[in-house]
């Protein structure tokens, strides 16, 4: 039976926290090929009563990880990973309460573990995808994904979706303290890194190409010709999910800061890959 460690950041949710938790919790009752544990990840910014009612309602059910520091929302995310990865869970599936991520779509991302993918990704832009949002924001998020996807040479339909799940071993080399992301570009930063240590042979190829063709080589070998080449370390999948967007506001500065975190992933990459560990693009 494999293990799966469910990882929620959570901060001053007592309206919604009750209700999503039995409905999670119903849905992991389901997966019964499963042995499942759910894990809320707090810390000091939250400040009302989601703690008490997530250990009196719910006990042993759920684990409650109380970060101390509050550092923002990368460093729940953060800790929680360090926690799935140390605990040897099988598969390791990020996702947001208050249901903007929906408990029913996790047998699919297991059911894409179990065929042999090692990572697999919700997605707000594909076919048969649910995004409830204002067409700004809807547009803020394409806009996102299309500008991860030209400075880095990725492929993603969505580069920002927090919706995802892992293999362990996909993970089990990467040094978290070493990430750099702020707000909402941890999931950008993670689903690179993944990215990145897909290929090995063609990547030392790629390496060689001066910079301004590299990333369309990469683009170039990631398409639907190339997916099921054996240069590829890792599979990847990405899948439609629903996502009810929660009310948030939008700062034009989160935009420059983002581009300046994404000008620093390739070099960052070579602190966060373990020493030792072999990359595509070293």
């Amino acid at each position: 039976m494999k293990t799966v460690g469910i990882l929620i950041p959570v901060a001053n949710e007592e309206k919604t926290i009750k209700e999503f938790t039995n409905c999670l919790l119903s849905q992991c009752d389901l997966m019964e090929q499963y042995d499942v544990t759910v894990h809320y990840i707090m810390d000091s910014y939250s400040k009302d009563n989601t703690q008490s009612i997530l250990e009196n309602e719910f006990g042993d059910n759920v684990q409650v990880l109380f970060h101390e520091k509050s550092t923002g929302l990368v460093s729940a995310y953060l800790h929680g990973y360090k926690h799935c990865v140390q605990s040897e869970f099988d598969y390791i599936v990020e996702m947001d309460s208050g249901f903007s991520h929906k408990p029913e779509h996790l047998p699919e991302f297991l059911k894409h573990l179990d065929e042999g993918y090692d990572a697999v990704f919700g997605s707000r832009f594909m076919k048969g995808s649910v995004y409830e949002t204002t067409l700004f924001r809807k547009f803020v998020s394409k806009m996102g994904t299309i500008l991860c996807n030209t400075m880095l040479g990725t492929d993603y339909k969505d580069a920002t979706s927090g919706y995802q799940a892992y293999k362990r071993d996909t993970l089990v080399d990467f040094d978290f303290d070493k990430f750099i992301s702020t707000g909402g570009m941890f999931q950008t930063e993670i689903k690179f890194y993944v990215y990145d240590r897909r290929t090995d042979e063609i990547e030392d190829e790629i390496s060689k190409l001066p910079l301004y063709f590299k990333n369309a080589a990469r683009s170039f070998f990631s398409s639907k010709v190339w997916k099921d080449r054996p240069y590829y370390k890792f599979k990847l999948k990405e899948i439609p999910i629903e996502f009810i967007m929660s009310d948030s506001s939008f700062k034009s500065s989160w935009v420059w800061d983002s581009i300046k975190i994404l000008n620093r992933l390739y070099e960052n990459k070579q602190l966060v890959f373990k020493k030792g560990v072999k990359n595509g693009n070293d």
